[in-house]
């Protein structure tokens, strides 16, 4: 007959085969589950580095056109400036006329006959006395 204590040992035994049978199966389980979450990590961390490469292009390409076309506004802003420069408004043959005092003569009622007149070129200054005032337009 078997005693009361072997039948406990051996239900102890059993009981401690099946519980280790059991964590095993649960270790394989888990390793397979995170298996599974590292690949959907790997793969979403793919997709996503994938679509900041293309977003970083789109926004390079856009920065790039805007650039340029800012650049090319800039340009015909400068050249209008340069047309408008005193300096080669001179260059093109116009003349700045002043008196002594640096006051722009604007119209022939300004001066009187003998009065001292400068002529501002693009090369230089012409000092001048007006010998006589005509109200002809050209």
């Amino acid at each position: 007959m078997v005693s009361r204590y072997d039948s406990i040992g051996q239900k102890a035994k059993r009981l401690s085969i099946l519980m280790h049978n059991r964590i095993m199966q649960e270790n394989i389980r888990l390793e397979q589950k995170s298996g599974l979450v590292g690949r959907a990590t790997t793969e979403a961390l793919r997709d996503n580095q994938a679509l900041l490469k293309q977003s970083t292009g789109m926004i390079r390409e856009y920065q790039e056109n805007f650039l340029g076309k800012q650049g090319a506004q800039l340009a015909v802003m400068e050249r209008q400036i340069a047309l408008m420069n005193p300096i080669n408004v001179l260059r093109r043959g116009y003349s700045m006329t002043s008196k002594p005092d640096g006051t722009l003569i604007r119209s022939i009622g300004e001066v009187s006959p003998g009065d001292e007149i400068l002529s501002h070129l693009c090369d230089g200054t012409l000092v001048s006395k007006v010998g006589s005032v005509n109200t002809d337009k050209p």
